[in-house]
């Protein structure tokens, strides 16, 4: 569930229990259902319609929440009818790739038919290309404000598209010169961007739900502060699906100086955490100023006074976690040595974050997206954890490092933001509000797509040439 699980172990890559073969087999019908989704939206929009997605979402939600105000339906009417040709691009292409993206996963087809494997491969980058290609040509026609919700998911989808293309040119890279391993790491990440779009959509689905009463517009900024990281580690779990490395793995040294910087980033984060907690109990705005109205402002201070020890018990956990971290990725005798410590302070710090988000509540700034925000980063933290400790306990201390580095991404990702959202206020003039979520956006899929790098980094380092079997 790693990009060290790109590595084949010695002898036959094992069989999948029921139980994994069925999620797989679910997941790749999932997949197809979506792929025709996807074609069909812009061809029956260009044909004035209702889509299948649109006629899905409103028999399982409502039709005031797929068709009403605040829908994408209603709100991005004119837009997509302006920049239409550039969406059939982007839908139709994007429909392919995410169609062959699953099968480049499976093992038997990748062994007894390489042939037809490379064949797809170039096909799916090609495709993929193109998609994006379109999908960045209407953004730039229709504006950041033009695009549904606004600036934040605007931003988000100029990144999102760029990242997609960058991984998609190191994952080709990467097979040119033989790199297997780095290849597969790179393609697993990009099929993870992929999913973002039956993702979100399927959040849509479920968020509209679970919260009555509130718009598609509002929970579309919700789900996306946590939404590409969710989907990249789907896409690492594809690539590992079944596969375990073996338990006498190597475990392959940082970069020089990876650790102490490391340790410095966790410093300056801890301290801007700790001054927005802090001075928000006393109601003042913090070191980087104010993200928020006085209305939400007052509400934070209210919340942070209230559960004081809640904050101070997060702090003190986060400390812990983001010295420890960096010792673990040394040597496998530290992570056989520390890693429980490590990780109970972090299920401690996960726990209190998702606590930290219930009682912040919808009152706090940017609405629902603020304890969206809390819980997605603390539930993914989370899963990185259990995969740590899952792994450790086959004595996988390759796979270990892997989701330790993974999670310790997570835990520094409020240093993006903390730091991002003035800067975006400065350069772009983003409202406060605006410019809290889109750091937020970016903190969490910054911090993850650099903690991948270094991933992949170890893996050059431990097998810089591969062989496919």
């Amino acid at each position: 569930m790693s990009t060290s699980l790109a590595l084949d172990s010695v002898g036959p890559v094992p069989r999948a229990s029921a139980l994994v073969a069925l999620l797989w087999t679910g997941f790749l019908l999932v997949c197809l259902f979506y792929a025709v989704l996807a074609a069909d939206y812009f061809i029956s929009f260009a044909a004035g319609r209702e889509g299948l997605w649109l006629r899905l979402l409103a028999w399982s939600v409502g039709d005031e929440y797929a068709l009403g105000a605040g829908s994408v339906h209603r709100a991005q009417h004119a837009a997509y009818s302006a920049g239409l040709p550039f969406m059939l691009m982007h839908t139709t292409l994007a429909a392919i790739s995410m169609a062959l993206g699953p099968f480049q996963f499976m093992n038997g087809l990748r062994q007894r038919r390489p042939a037809l494997h490379r064949a797809m491969g170039k096909i799916y980058l090609l495709a993929e290309l193109v998609s994006m290609s379109g999908g960045m040509m209407y953004l730039a026609i229709t504006g950041l404000d033009g695009v549904y919700t606004g600036a934040p998911f605007a931003l988000g989808l100029w990144g999102l598209n760029a990242m997609v293309l960058v991984s998609g040119w190191l994952a080709y890279r990467a097979i040119r010169r033989g790199e297997v391993a780095q290849h597969r790491a790179w393609l697993a990440y990009n099929f993870g961007l992929l999913l973002t779009a039956p993702g979100l959509r399927i959040l849509w689905a479920l968020y509209g739900l679970a919260l009555p009463g509130w718009t598609q517009a509002e929970t579309n900024l919700a789900i996306t502060t946590f939404l590409l990281p969710l989907c990249a580690m789907v896409g690492l779990w594809c690539l590992s699906i079944g596969r375990w490395p073996a338990p006498t793995a190597s475990v392959p040294l940082p970069p020089r100086g990876l650790p102490g910087v490391a340790r410095a980033l966790g410093g300056v984060c801890l301290l801007l955490v700790a001054d927005q907690f802090l001075l928000r109990w006393s109601g003042a705005t913090g070191l980087l100023g104010s993200h928020a109205s006085a209305e939400a402002i007052a509400h934070e201070a209210a919340a942070i006074a209230n559960w004081r020890g809640l904050f101070v018990v997060y702090v003190a956990a986060l400390a812990a976690v983001l010295w420890l971290g960096p010792s673990l990725w040394e040597n496998p005798q530290r992570l056989r040595n520390r890693l429980g410590g490590y990780l109970g302070c972090s299920a401690l710090a996960a726990l209190c974050g998702m606590a930290i988000g219930t009682v912040l509540g919808t009152g706090a700034a940017g609405g629902l997206s603020m304890p969206s925000y809390w819980w997605g980063l603390s539930l993914l933290w989370g899963v990185c954890l259990l995969l740590a400790g899952l792994a450790s306990r086959r004595a996988c201390w390759a796979l270990v490092q892997q989701w330790t580095v993974l999670g310790h991404g997570i835990a520094l990702s409020p240093l993006v933001w903390l730091l991002a959202a003035p800067a975006l206020r400065a350069s772009l003039g983003l409202s406060p509000q605006d410019a809290w979520l889109t750091g937020a956006i970016a903190g969490f899929a910054l911090m993850f797509i650099l903690a991948h790098a270094v991933n992949v980094a170890g893996l050059a380092r431990a097998a810089p040439r591969a062989v496919l079997r």
